[in-house]
């Protein structure tokens, strides 16, 4: 077995990335780790730089956030990956993820990660696992949430040669009371007055 460092099988052990890993497979990814402790409000990662590591939290949560969002998009905490997405996808990264808490990760940089992949293949699966449980939380999240917008414009276009019946697009349905200029355009300007206010 792989001499690794004693704050190291107590994270294997939590870790929900590699827990269906033997012991003897996770020492050896470990003992290739870099431990890196942030403090509160510490950017690990930062959005369109390049994905040169893959981290697992051993404690502390973190925030994940995109440039143009006012809210953070997600918060990864104890046993989860951060940054693998871009590290295998080859690109930039897709978001910055910052310390909420003071918080340890172990890193695994590209040449640490080849390395251990070669001796212990099983990583990549474990890795993707993570990564669908994570996608999948996030799916149901935001389906439940209702912060998917609602549709806000709605194309109309005639066909045949009768044009749109008014009934179709009534005024005094309340789904169209600010709906004037379309209901102008659509029906002509002989609408009532009344209909348009």
């Amino acid at each position: 077995m792989t001499s690794v460092n004693p704050v190291l099988p107590k994270v294997a052990t939590a870790s929900a990335a590699f827990g269906e890993l033997s012991a003897d497979q996770q020492a050896e990814i470990w003992s290739r780790a870099r431990i890196r402790r942030l403090l509160r409000g510490e950017t690990l990662v930062l959005q369109n730089t390049p994905a040169d590591a893959v981290f697992v939290v051993v404690s502390g949560r973190f925030e994940v956030r995109r440039d143009e969002l006012p809210v953070p998009l997600a918060e990864i905490g104890v046993g989860q990956p951060i940054g693998e997405i871009a590290f295998f996808a080859g690109g930039l990264r897709t978001a910055t993820v910052v310390a909420v808490r003071d918080s340890v990760v172990l890193e695994l940089d590209r040449a640490s990660f080849e390395d251990v992949a070669r001796r212990v293949p099983a990583i990549y699966d474990q890795l993707l696992a993570a990564m669908a449980r994570r996608l999948a939380e996030t799916t149901a999240r935001v389906t439940s949430s209702g912060r998917v917008a609602a549709a806000r414009t709605v194309a109309i276009v005639t066909a045949g040669h009768g044009g749109v019946p008014p009934a179709f697009h009534d005024l005094r349905n309340p789904r169209f009371q600010y709906c004037v200029v379309c209901h102008v355009k659509v029906h002509g300007s002989n609408v009532s007055p009344e209909l348009l206010r």
